[in-house]
């Protein structure tokens, strides 16, 4: 039976953060955003994060907050986790980019809608497109900006800005550009192949994330990190 690690993985994380106290649900959302920043592989992020779920309905048993289970330097273990998750591959960063290809997608399959005046299927295609650009503008360009600026290099903000910008005209763009072909077949045949690369990037993530679970599984809940 197939199934989907990380999928799930994550909604138990979002569940159990909700049980938690306000205090501590704040603390693990920004230690979340530390772990994302730290490594491309988001099973990793959230096996970490599920062992500091775990401490932290421990703590809140006994009485105490997360920073005062983490130890006496909250930040430095932190720091350490972050230091310590693996990286990810150069094959994680680039399966992040699958929304990509449903992005342009849903732009030549709007072109569809435009060249048989189908307005349903447009905004059908729009809001797919869209949907699958903000996908895009989390997994991708939200790292981008928590990093300071390289020396005489432009902003990470502004590129990841402008990327994302340039992104949305295209699938606005595309549907027009294309407007004026008389037989959609070759439209078609480049939203369905759009659609197929996402789908199979979809599909390597999640064969990826399984292979990581079976290695370090989530639901065995790690040793609690150490306090310092």
């Amino acid at each position: 039976m197939f199934c989907d690690e990380y999928f799930l993985l994550r909604r138990q994380n979002r569940r159990d953060l909700r049980a938690l106290a306000d205090g501590d649900r704040e603390v693990l959302r920004g230690i979340a955003r530390r772990l994302d920043d730290a490594t491309w592989n988001s099973y990793e992020a959230q096996r970490v994060l599920r062992d500091l779920i775990d401490l932290a309905a421990r703590a809140g048993q006994e009485g105490r907050p997360l920073t005062e289970a983490l130890g006496k330097d909250p930040a430095g273990t932190v720091d350490e986790l972050c230091a310590a998750i693996d990286p990810g591959t150069p094959l994680d960063r680039l399966l992040t980019w699958w929304p990509a290809a449903g992005a342009a997608s849903g732009a030549f399959l709007a072109g569809v809608a435009v060249q048989r005046k189908s307005w349903p299927l447009w905004g059908t295609a729009a809001v797919f497109g869209v949907y699958s650009l903000w996908l895009l503008a989390s997994a991708q360009f939200r790292r981008q900006f928590s990093q300071p600026p390289g020396k005489g290099s432009l902003s990470p903000r502004l590129l990841a800005g402008l990327g994302v910008l340039l992104a949305l005209a295209l699938v606005v763009a595309v549907p027009w550009l294309v407007r004026p072909v008389d037989v959609p077949a070759p439209t078609w045949a480049l939203s369905l192949g759009f659609f197929a690369l996402a789908a199979a990037s979809w599909a390597a993530r999640t064969a990826r994330y399984n292979a990581c679970a079976r290695r370090r599984p989530w639901r065995e809940s790690a040793q609690a990190p150490r306090a310092r």
